[in-house]
């Protein structure tokens, strides 16, 4: 059967682009009006559909939210004066200089959580008044906040791109650019929250870090690529899908209400 996918009709009828029901029409309920590009790509079967906007959104994520996530890493440590990211070429946006093969493959397999090559950073370098615990804690912190804003972005670009696409009459293309661009978003916030776990290598344990004594550091550090294993199982296997889907719908559930779109808890 020939459909078009449901996340699709219900981003359509919040956006009011329906043909509602009267006296001379036989449907009970309003009707997506969708012609023209929404019916090239949602005459897909409904799981196809899915998969090519996964897919689309997943390479558009490779291709700039990892590379501003450690670029805000690299920054960071700039600022607080350690340039060692800025001279091997990690202070900038090219997604080459960021990506890690692992990584990148974890996130094309469970459309959800990935990483990007770690960003260097020697801590004896900061200038600041800031121990090299608090640096460190700083700079990691920076890289999910960095999905955190990005993701917000990608909301108010939203509007603009439904507004506009509306306003000329491209309703379906709307629906559908608006689609990717709310997957993006979740996204984002599911990177952000991937990489708060406090755990090592990710970013949650360099902010944990800094809360725990030195000698319980220096422990854990012995047994880091073991914990690095471990986690990478427990993500392939949906062992984490649980607790952080939930932190993640929290998320979006604010994002939603500050930025008055509520088709993002339907994506």
């Amino acid at each position: 059967m020939w459909v078009i996918h449901p996340h699709i009709v219900k981003v359509a009828k919040i956006k009011g682009i329906v043909d509602n029901p009267n006296a001379r029409k036989l449907q009970k309920e309003p009707v997506p009006v969708l012609g023209g590009v929404a019916v090239f790509f949602g005459i897909f079967m409904s799981f196809s559909f899915a998969n090519v906007l996964a897919e689309c959104s997943e390479l558009f994520v490779l291709m700039t939210s990892m590379p501003v996530h450690e670029c805000a890493h690299a920054w960071a440590a700039y600022k607080l004066g350690d340039d060692t990211a800025s001279l091997q070429g990690r202070l900038n946006l090219n997604p080459l200089a960021h990506l890690d093969p692992i990584g990148s493959v974890m996130l094309l397999l469970t459309q959800r959580y990935g990483w990007a090559k770690p960003t260097p950073v020697n801590p004896r370098n900061f200038t600041r008044k800031i121990t090299m615990r608090g640096g460190m804690a700083v700079t990691a912190l920076a890289g999910p906040v960095s999905n955190l804003l990005l993701g917000l972005a990608l909301l108010l670009v939203n509007k603009l791109a439904v507004l506009a696409l509306g306003y000329a009459g491209q309703t379906d293309a709307a629906v559908i650019v608006s689609y990717i661009l709310l997957m993006m978003v979740t996204i984002n916030v599911s990177l952000a929250i991937f990489n708060l776990l406090p755990v090592p290598p990710l970013d949650g344990y360099r902010i944990l870090a800094y809360f725990i004594p030195a000698k319980w550091e220096a422990r854990i550090a012995r047994y880091q690529q073991v914990i690095y294993i471990v986690v990478l199982v427990a993500v392939f296997m949906g062992v984490l899908s649980v607790p952080m889907g939930w932190l993640t719908r929290w998320i979006l559930r604010f994002f939603a209400l500050i930025t008055r779109t509520p088709e993002l808890l339907y994506v």
